[in-house]
């Protein structure tokens, strides 16, 4: 790569970049081996091959006292071949952030945008995928930042040129004002340096050592959290499950978090629910030197009805669940600890406490429409099933808009649910007038949350695939399918590993400042 001032150009050689299109952003891979230079122009052979828009990165193995090309390089093509890019910053060991902005400034901006790229499975020279993260000249400003609530806030300038991760959900945006040319430093002219933090729609999956790498607010982000959980669902599935589950539980154990988590479904829809088959499962709940919350699942009760899993009546299995797994009001699973629950009105698996300026409840909502699916059979719900699940609801909502308050008068960070069922799937598309019974629950929760300035959270299992969205955010399809009025930009969803995927285990994190929870999977090592 050479360019018309490159002091060791030979004599007669051609320059293959213009002046000031050369090496502009440069990534470092999360363990620190891996350097990612991304050009900013286009080379004067993807010029003469018609690839005015293409950008060249490549990746260099940093060896002791020098770095070795090690051959591989990939195309980013720019929206337009008149942009340029301003940054590469790592996410982690194959996803990137990029800076892509046009070259003008201020009311003649039009295109400054961040995108996520990936070069997971990309071959040598191929392009790599983009998605937009943000658009720089089109920022939600609820808070009127830019002078107007409402109005969009834009970051118009020419000289966009960091980007940085501050955790999961928050990035840090910077503008160099490239003293002298573009202004600022001047007593008639203002700085034009501006420092911007942005909250993401969808959060990023940061690799855990990156977590705390940019420090705005000092030292204190990167000290421990508060407190740590272990989260796990739809486990053990299948006799290798079971066989494997003492290990997975050692394992839990000798990560030492403060409070573990089951967010339901500990048995597989295709088997039995038998007695001795729960008294299994509550054994290796009691092995947990932490205290456990479970929230129960509809395959240990409300599929129970199914041939292959015993032919049982769904309400008596979930007397009998109650009976075995909260035979003590007002106590957890694992390691005996007091926890208010509501017992009192029957419902004993329905937990709320608090953490570190983080509210916390579990609340027993399970897959199969909240268990209104006809039992075999029927063609309809029981008037006894339907009177359950009413009253069930009825007291989680209870539950809900209770944590909320609390929340709010405590001054809480965060209100983080637990539910087994995962009533924003995005692996399928339900069809329409489906699933209704959790709409009164869905509607509540987006109520309270445009009620409540912190952080809302949502962790459930149920559909196995781990995945974070927004499910409940401005544009989501899921406002619609419900019939929701309103929306919750603040509620991140999360959902677990389970099934097949159980490869691992969720370990969430309070952090002391920045954002209320981080979470990472932690790979079993028992097979």
């Amino acid at each position: 790569m050479t360019s018309p001032s490159n002091p060791t150009l030979a004599a007669g050689e051609k320059p293959n970049l213009p002046n000031s299109k050369g090496f502009e952003g440069m990534a470092i891979s999360p363990d620190g081996r891996t350097l990612y230079p991304l050009l900013e122009g286009a080379t004067q052979e993807d010029k003469d091959a018609g690839r005015r828009g293409d950008l060249r990165f490549f990746e260099v193995s940093i060896g002791r006292g020098s770095g070795r090309h090690t051959g591989m390089q990939w195309r980013y093509r720019m929206e337009s071949p008149e942009n340029a890019i301003g940054d590469m910053t790592a996410v982690d060991d194959h996803q990137f952030l990029v800076i892509e902005r046009d070259s003008k400034q201020g009311a003649q901006a039009r295109f400054k945008r961040i995108y996520l790229i990936d070069i997971a499975g990309v071959k040598k020279n191929g392009y790599v995928s983009k998605k937009l993260v943000a658009d720089l000249m089109d920022i939600a400003d609820p808070k009127g930042v830019g002078g107007r609530a409402g109005a969009s806030f834009t970051f118009p300038f020419f000289t966009i040129e960091d980007v940085e991760i501050i955790d999961s959900s928050t990035i840090a945006v910077m503008n160099d004002n490239n003293f002298p040319a573009t202004g600022g430093r001047s007593v008639t002219v203002p700085d034009q340096n501006e420092y911007i933090e942005l909250k993401l729609p969808t959060p990023l999956k940061v690799a855990t050592r990156l977590l705390g790498s940019f420090v705005p607010y000092g030292p204190q982000r990167k000290g421990a959290p508060a407190a740590r959980l272990s989260v796990i669902g739809d486990v053990p599935y299948g006799a290798e499950q079971v066989a494997t589950f003492p290990a997975w539980i050692h394992e839990i154990n000798a990560a030492k978090t403060d409070l573990s988590v089951h967010v339901g479904d500990v048995k597989s829809g295709s088997t039995r629910c038998d007695d001795g088959y729960f008294s299994v499962v509550k054994t290796q709940f009691d092995r947990l030197r932490t205290p456990l919350v479970y929230s129960p699942g509809d395959n240990e009760w409300t599929d129970c009805h199914r041939p292959n899993n015993g032919g049982y009546d769904p309400l008596e299995r979930l007397a009998k669940i109650r009976t075995v797994f909260f035979a003590t009001p007002d106590t957890t699973n694992g390691r005996p600890t007091k926890i208010s629950s509501q017992a009192a009105y029957g419902f004993p698996e329905n937990v709320s406490w608090r953490r570190d300026k983080v509210s916390f409840a579990a609340l027993h909502i399970v897959g199969s429409n909240d268990g209104l699916e006809p039992w075999t059979g029927k063609t309809a719900p029981t008037p006894q099933q339907a009177a359950e699940q009413k009253a069930r609801m009825a007291n989680n909502i209870s539950l809900m808009r209770q944590s909320f308050a609390t929340a709010r008068n405590a001054g809480d960070r965060a209100v983080v649910l637990f539910t087994q069922a995962d009533m924003f799937d995005p692996t399928y598309a339900p069809k329409p007038g489906t699933d209704r019974a959790f709409v009164p629950f869905i509607q509540a929760l987006v109520e309270e949350a445009k009620h409540y300035r912190g952080a809302v959270y949502l962790i459930d299992g149920d559909s196995h695939v781990y995945n974070v969205d927004r499910p409940l955010a401005e544009g989501s399809r899921w406002l619609g399918f419900y019939g929701i009025t309103g929306k919750a930009d603040n509620l991140t969803r999360i959902t677990v590993d389970g099934s097949s995927n159980n490869t691992n285990w969720l370990q969430v994190s309070i952090n002391r400042a920045g954002e209320p929870l981080s979470w990472v999977q932690v790979p079993y090592r028992a097979r």
